[in-house]
């Protein structure tokens, strides 16, 4: 049941941040629902060249991007 309640909450904030940014269009402002959503990808962004760094120079460089693309990933899983 908590598991329920928990995706009707993540969908109904889906849907309102869905809204929002219909309404306002998809402008990097200063405020709104868009800028805060790309500074949260940004940090996942640069940790990635942080975390995979080590590895080397060449993952190094694509561990931001991947990082980007494999924290929401692991999120939704």
């Amino acid at each position: 049941m908590a598991a329920v309640a928990g995706r009707a909450v993540g969908l109904a904030f889906l849907l309102w941040v869905t809204f929002r940014v219909l309404a306002q269009g998809l402008t990097l402002g200063s405020s709104g629902v868009v800028a805060f959503l790309h500074g949260v990808n940004l940090i996942f962004h640069e940790a990635g060249h942080v975390i995979f760094g080590f590895l080397g120079e060449f993952i190094a460089v694509a561990g931001g991007s991947l990082n980007q693309v494999l924290i929401p990933a692991i999120c939704a899983a």
